[in-house]
């Protein structure tokens, strides 16, 4: 019996998904109880960080829809 690739790509996106909402979960978390105020900009700082992270894929020569 194999495992669709698929399947095993759905989970891995998943959890990446998952990984990438808990580490918002957890900057808003920290940013309210410091601060006691939420920070919107949170967001623009994780889109930023998210383009750069795919030019700098694109740099290496993997873009991000083909398989490196």
């Amino acid at each position: 019996m194999t495992i669709d690739p698929v399947l095993i790509q759905q989970v891995i996106n998943g959890l990446s998904l998952g990984a990438m909402y808990a580490l918002l979960a957890l900057g808003f978390t920290l940013v309210y109880g410091i601060l006691e105020l939420i920070n919107f900009a949170h967001f623009n700082v994780f889109m930023v960080s998210s383009f750069i992270g795919m030019w700098a894929l694109e740099l290496l020569g993997c873009p991000g829809r083909a398989r490196c």
